[in-house]
């Protein structure tokens, strides 16, 4: 073994002596309560034991080779560095012998209550008296090395066992021991006088850096702020001291004064306060810290009820700006209540994120059903700002949430890109699609259907309004897309187990069949119609006038748009009646479409009605020709008092066109300066269409306009 154990000689010594005290012929009890105070130098009276002769040394040197044969084998020992301990056996042989002991806390009486348990009780009392001379045996902080104690701690508890077992060698030694350890107390008593003499000229030299230092801080707490100098630098000079004095005396006057300038409002802090500032008056910095601490304890509770008021205030500010913007939208100022909506978001968010994004949420959606139901191109793009912001503020790994704003900002995208007109319109519906594919890369069929259903719904929507923009092949081939996304999402919806849904996508699935009818010819093209016609008419199944008016109103329109495009591929009585229920379908829409309650629908279903009703004036003679034709011109002219070209363009000018149709229609009929008059007011019309249905954009619609243009202008020369 690496270790020499040096201290063997003084633990087998200090073992011995602690025996005898503990199993001598006098009470133990009593041996204590007559030394009760006094302190003795137990490791070297314990010494004495090897004085008495060869067989003294022999039990003693049985004590050694014990201790020696059980730390040779123990484990633990032997996985710590050679090097710590070896330093703890040269610590534990240097302060053994110093060790002073006070008897009245070093209790071997209630120790030898047992002989099991002596020895582990017996070194812990001597290991804590070690730790309290030199700190190398002192109970370490977290994560110190507690290496010396855990030695020391272990060869005396060997010590001690060995020693039990002879204890009757021992016990004899006790009178003499009591003896060496009264000679022992006059050793300690001079090394006290010693350390008293040094601590007064210690005192004496503190009073003298004190009362250097100026101002008016109390003795007291300079002489404290010494003691806790001196711990946390033991090794600085006097001069360092004077320093650290100095320093002191400063900040414990700035401190009075800042606890003076503190307010109290309630009597609990108050005195909390004035018992901090006295005892900074008496130097008391400890006690003044303690009543600090209450004081800051009430501050926190104050502060915790008043940002708690003032959270509430916040909200009920919120609310109201929130019910504010309502209101505003309920009189039909948009603009206001963006700015409400706005204010009570930015307000919101400073104390309660997810909040103000719920808000805005709840403002973005009313804002974008707005602009839908009004035809306000502003409020629509205000909507779509506010879905883009929480867009940005939401984080990927959010799946669900960000495919529900993809899915929302689609939608704001979309209706936007179908009121507005050239390049604006085909960028937001293509930003559209961008948004409801993204959408569909988080809803899936398997896991999510209710979600990934809508969305195929809400593509398709954005797909059937790109194909009625383009021409050619471009345009037949978003419009099979359309019809692809919506029977996907009718996988999913189905009439008996989501029958609103399932109705809303036979809505739309119509729209686009009807728009591939009008594209196609022939029988492809009568075919198409007429499965529009169905899905029409099974989506009314569902959307009643009584318990789905809006929703039937949008269908009956829909269905008579369907209708009129039948009508006009169909001649005879057959066309005639075809007709005749487009207007039919009309009429019962604006039942419930009104201009004051939903302007762009009833816009909207007054440009189906014109169709309808100028198609049955072209197909009749006479005066009824002449009225049917006259009743188009005046749909179509109501639907402008909604559809403007600045808010709503692209249908702007789509009725444009079709009043041109009707008022050629009726020139036709008329003769002379009516004629020329009617000529004059379509060609008004058409030229009106094309400012917004540009060949790059609109080229069908172009096409189709520029071909009437001249066919009115022939007229107009003939």
């Amino acid at each position: 073994m690496a270790i020499a154990l040096k201290c063997l000689e003084h633990v087998a010594s200090m073992a011995g002596g602690c025996v005898a005290l503990a199993f001598g012929p006098l009470d133990p009890g009593l041996v204590i309560s007559g030394v009760a105070g006094a302190a003795a130098i137990v490791g070297v009276a314990a010494e004495k034991l090897a004085s008495r002769g060869p067989e003294a040394e022999k039990e003693l040197a049985k004590i050694r080779t014990a201790v020696f044969d059980r730390f040779k084998d123990d484990i633990i020992f032997n996985r710590l560095p050679p090097a710590d301990l070896n330093a703890a056996d040269e610590a534990l042989e240097r302060a053994l012998p110093d060790c002073i002991v006070d008897m009245s806390k070093f209790r071997l009486a209630d120790a030898a209550v047992s002989e099991a348990g002596f020895a582990k009780h017996a070194a812990a009392l001597i290991v804590d008296a070690l730790g309290k001379s030199e700190a190398i045996f002192a109970v370490p902080k977290t994560g110190g090395n507690d290496t010396c104690r855990v030695f020391a701690r272990a060869v005396i508890e060997a010590a001690l066992t060995a020693a039990v077992s002879r204890k009757e060698y021992f016990a004899e030694f006790q009178p003499f021991l009591l003896n060496a350890m009264a000679q022992g107390v006059g050793r300690v008593e001079a090394k006290v006088d010693r350390e008293a003499e040094a601590a007064r000229l210690r005192h004496e030299e503190l009073l003298t850096l004190i009362r250097g230092v100026g101002g008016n801080t109390p003795e007291k707490a300079l002489i404290e702020a010494a003691r806790k100098f001196g711990e946390v630098k033991p090794d600085a000079s006097n001069a360092d001291l004077a320093a650290h004095l100095e320093y002191f005396a400063g900040e414990y006057r700035k401190l009075r004064e800042q606890m003076a300038a503190l307010a109290a409002k309630d009597n609990r802090l108050r005195g909390a306060q004035q018992a901090a500032e006295e005892a900074l008056a008496q130097g008391d910095l400890d006690a003044a810290r303690r009543y600090l601490t209450e004081a800051v304890s009430i501050r926190a509770e104050r502060a915790k009820e008043a940002r708690a008021q003032w959270e509430q205030t916040v909200r009920d500010e919120a609310d109201s700006l929130a019910a504010l913007a309502q209101a505003d939208l309920m009189a039909l100022d948009w603009q206001a209540a963006d700015g409400h909506w706005s204010e009570a978001a930015e307000s919101l968010a400073v104390i309660d994120g997810e909040a103000a994004k719920s808000l805005v949420w709840d403002a973005a959606e009313a804002l974008r059903q707005f602009g839908e139901r009004f035809g306000r191109s502003g409020a629509m793009r205000a909507a779509i700002a506010r879905w883009r912001t929480l867009l940005a503020k939401t984080a990927p790994d959010e799946a669900e949430l960000v495919g529900s704003l993809q899915n929302n900002l689609g939608n704001a995208l979309s209706s936007q890109g179908m009121r507005s007109g050239g390049a604006d319109g085909v960028r937001l519906l293509a930003e559209a699609v961008d948004a409801f594919r993204a959408a569909l890369r988080i809803y899936t069929e398997t896991e999510m259907p209710a979600c990934w259903a809508m969305t195929q719904n809400n593509l398709g929507n954005a797909l059937s309004s790109q194909g009625m923009r383009s021409g050619g092949a471009g345009g037949v081939r978003l419009l099979a897309e359309a019809v692809e996304t919506y029977r996907a999402a009718l996988r999913v919806y189905t009439e008996d187990k989501m029958p609103t849904d399932w109705a809303t996508t036979q809505n739309n699935l119509g729209a686009a069949l009807s728009s591939q009818g009008m594209r196609g010819g022939g029988a492809d093209g009568v075919r198409l119609l007429a499965e529009a016609v169905e899905a029409y008419r099974a989506a009314l199944r569902v959307r009643t006038e009584t318990e789905m008016p809006a929703d039937w109103a949008m269908t009956q329109n829909n269905l008579g748009a369907a209708l009129f495009s039948q009508g006009m591929r169909s001649g005879g009585a057959d066309g005639v009646r075809l007709l005749a229920e487009a207007v039919e379908a009309c009429r019962a829409a604006l039942r419930i479409y009104t201009e004051t309650e939903m302007p762009a629908q009833w816009a909207m279903t007054q440009n189906n009605l014109g169709a309808a009703l100028g198609s049955q004036g072209m197909r009749r003679d006479g005066a009824d020709g002449v009225r049917l034709l006259a009743e188009a011109v005046d749909a179509y002219r109501a639907a402008l008092r909604v559809y403007t070209e600045t808010e709503m363009p692209a249908d702007w000018a789509a009725t444009q066109y079709n009043l041109g149709t009707a008022l050629f229609s009726q020139g036709k009929r008329s003769g002379g300066a009516e004629a020329q008059q009617l000529y004059k007011q379509a060609e008004e019309a058409v030229l009106n269409a094309l400012r917004i249905w540009t060949a790059e954009h609109f080229p069908q619609d172009h096409q189709d306009a520029t071909e009437l243009l001249q066919t009115i202008r022939d007229a107009m020369t003939a």
